[in-house]
């Protein structure tokens, strides 16, 4: 979300509440290759290069969905930065993001320069899902407030049996 509006989904932000997101690059290739996240909560996404080379995370669509209130490059202060398509992780170091995702779907992430990343010419990248969120049940006894229902009650009935030879009461 690449506006001034970005700012009203950081408000409030607890970021030492937030949940941390580890994403490693080694010889190229991402581990994990898939991260599930929920819009309106708070991310703390770390990257880390591993090799001895630049690496990109390319994720134009999905820093289109999100809100970034900083990104911070190898362990420094957090740069207040509104909008991106990726940061580069220079070698042998770790670049974290602070985000809260806005819009859910599906976005692919890539580690490829700009121009391969316009061009379509990628390689080790992996998926971003952002769902809608979710109210989370602390404990079972919390559980019935989810749902909207009313006890099923099953009493036993006395019926009369007419047969020929008694008559006395059947219980079912």
């Amino acid at each position: 979300v690449c506006s001034e509006k970005s700012s009203q989904y950081l408000e409030g932000v607890d970021w030492k509440k937030a949940k941390v997101l580890d994403l490693r690059i080694r010889q190229g290739q991402f581990s994990p290759t898939y991260l599930g996240i929920y819009t309106d909560q708070p991310y703390l996404l770390n990257i880390e290069n591993a090799d001895d080379i630049d690496h990109s995370f390319m994720a134009f669509d999905f820093f289109r969905a999100i809100a970034v209130a900083g990104v911070s490059a190898d362990g420094s202060d957090f740069q207040e930065i509104k909008c991106l398509a990726g940061v580069t992780i220079p070698p042998k170091t770790k670049t974290s993001l602070r985000l809260v995702a806005v819009r859910d779907g599906t976005y692919e992430f890539d580690n490829s320069s700009i121009i391969n990343y316009l061009a379509m010419i990628g390689s080790g990248g992996g998926f971003i899902t952002v769902e809608p969120g979710r109210r989370v049940v602390k404990s079972s006894v919390e559980q019935p407030v989810l749902f909207d229902y009313k006890p099923v009650v099953i009493q036993r009935e006395r019926i009369k049996i007419n047969k020929f030879d008694s008559s006395e009461d059947q219980s079912l």
